[in-house]
């Protein structure tokens, strides 16, 4: 139930303007981004985001606020396009 709860919010998250802030309370950015490399290694997006991350943090720089669009593009729970594709994604973080 609470999986199908989660897919469902980031279903309407995705209808969001792009120019949407997100406002997370934790900066897990970065270890989201290394399970992201996992599951995309291929992602472009994904890895130049990853070096501003780096490069941000190195400096003690917050990576916070995130937008719409830039979630489109990096984040994998996002862009799940069934329940199943999210369950499965969220098992792997999980073991991550």
């Amino acid at each position: 139930m609470i999986m199908l709860h989660n897919y469902n919010t980031l279903q309407r998250f995705r209808l969001l303007a792009d120019n949407v802030k997100i406002y997370p309370t934790h900066e897990y950015t970065y270890s989201n981004l290394q399970f992201v490399e996992s599951v995309q290694p291929n992602n472009q997006a994904v890895q130049q985001y990853k070096q501003q991350v780096e490069k941000l943090r190195s400096q003690h720089i917050p990576t916070l606020p995130s937008s719409i669009a830039l979630e489109k593009e990096i984040n994998p729970f996002l862009m799940a396009n069934s329940l199943e594709e999210f369950i499965e994604l969220r098992k792997g973080k999980d073991c991550f």
